[in-house]
């Protein structure tokens, strides 16, 4: 019979497996479907806590980074046909009991989620150009910008956020409250006569201190700038807001520095370094069309596939071994899915939703998380609720919420 089934491809020291065996534990958890662990045994430094394992010995040549992308890029061929699988990386945590309905969105041969960044972004880190170390001071003082941005948020958090789980409710129930009366107002704040006119002749729903009286009996007090519980317990202080990035700069630079900081994120740079030499080398190496520099690329994290995928994988396979013994590229399968999926002519096809490989990149700074709501890019006007995150930096961080927030999980 026909199941969906998740695979994974592991092999190689402790901490790696020590990395698996932590999602493992996390997919158990939130999905009830059949495992398959891929390794070649006699390379593991660590015990796999599973038992439906598949044991395939790897070329002795190979690392035991590049004995995993082999076994990776060769699934269809190891796997037992008839089923459909998804692959998952071992920083791939399952966070919700929906996790398995990635298999909903299975579409032959091969289902990819998108990465998080344009492929000329991703380009430095895929060959062995000059481009990072060239700009190596931009791309640190960007991390370290980014380091410090977090710890103010994370101090926010300590100072903002209610410890008491009846008073975090509240506090989680007057966040959808705000979101509630933003959305329901928006149309004014477009036409100031309206809005005056309304907040005159209608005042609700357009007084804030009204509407949250009315949706949950929180007290606005406008002088302080603050919202009470019924109780009188403090659970927002709007002057103490969110960190904010543009302020967060022009607070720790000075006037010169913060903009010209600002001045390269509005031009997309955000000390990003880009390049387009692994569009060229994969242009020369393989004799295919050059990949768009802004084409937002497959992550290889997540993806469904079937027996019916073959062909794709043997051309990703033979694309990866030939770049383990090229000097100027990355040890990596990134590069090659890239080559493979623009040989294959497939880069138009529709990805899979993001919230089945969400990436949780800790440097970005346009991504917010918050424990009850979930993760945002617009500061808390929407929310994104992963089902499976990708972490793929800081993975066992436990001074980051967002780590912190996993472990509570189970």
């Amino acid at each position: 019979m026909k199941e969906n089934i998740f695979v994974y491809a592991v092999c190689g020291s402790e901490k790696h497996i020590a990395t698996f065996n932590f999602s493992l534990r996390h997919l158990k958890y939130f999905t009830g479907n059949p495992v398959i662990v891929v390794t070649d045994e006699a390379r593991n430094k660590g015990k796999i806590n599973h038992d439906n394992i598949l044991n395939v010995p790897t070329p002795h040549s190979l690392t035991d980074k590049e004995a995993s992308i082999w076994l990776k890029t060769r699934l269809p061929e190891i796997v037992p046909p008839g089923n459909t699988y998804c692959y998952l990386d071992s920083d791939v945590i399952a966070v919700s009991g929906r996790a398995a309905d990635v298999f909903m969105h299975f579409n032959p041969p091969v289902k990819f989620a998108l990465d998080h960044c344009p492929s000329d972004e991703f380009s430095p880190w895929a060959v062995r150009c000059e481009c990072i170390e060239r700009d190596r001071e931009k791309h640190e003082r960007y991390l370290l910008l980014m380091n410090q941005y977090r710890q103010s948020e994370e101090k926010y958090i300590e100072r903002n956020v209610p410890k008491r789980e009846v008073s975090y409710k509240r506090f989680i129930h007057l966040r959808d409250v705000m979101t509630d009366f933003k959305w329901k107002t928006s149309i004014t704040e477009k036409n100031i006569m309206l809005k005056y006119f309304l907040l005159l002749f209608r005042p609700y729903p357009y007084r804030f201190g009204t509407f949250l009286k009315r949706h949950g009996g929180y007290e606005w007090d406008r002088w302080k700038r603050r919202i009470y519980d019924t109780d009188g317990t403090l659970l927002y202080d709007d002057a103490d807001p969110y960190p904010d990035f543009t302020r967060f700069v022009e607070e720790h630079f000075a006037p010169e520095e913060s903009r010209k900081i600002l001045a390269e994120r509005k031009a997309r740079d955000s000390f990003k370094v880009r390049c387009t030499h692994l569009h060229e080398s994969i242009r020369n190496k393989f004799n295919i069309p050059e990949p768009e520099p802004k084409w937002r690329h497959w992550n290889g994290g997540v993806f469904l596939f079937n027996e019916t995928a073959k062909e794709f994988f043997e051309t990703w396979h033979r694309f990866t071994l030939e770049i383990f013994s090229d000097p100027y590229w990355e040890k990596r399968d990134q590069g090659t899915l890239i080559a493979t999926v623009w040989k294959q002519g497939m880069q138009e096809r529709n990805p899979l939703p993001e919230v089945f490989n969400f990436i949780a990149d800790y440097n970005s700074e346009n991504l917010k998380f918050d424990p009850g709501n979930g993760f945002t890019r617009d500061n808390f006007s929407t929310y994104i609720h992963p089902h499976l995150v990708h972490v793929y930096h800081h993975f066992g961080d436990k001074n980051w919420p967002v780590w912190k927030w996993i472990e509570s999980l189970i």
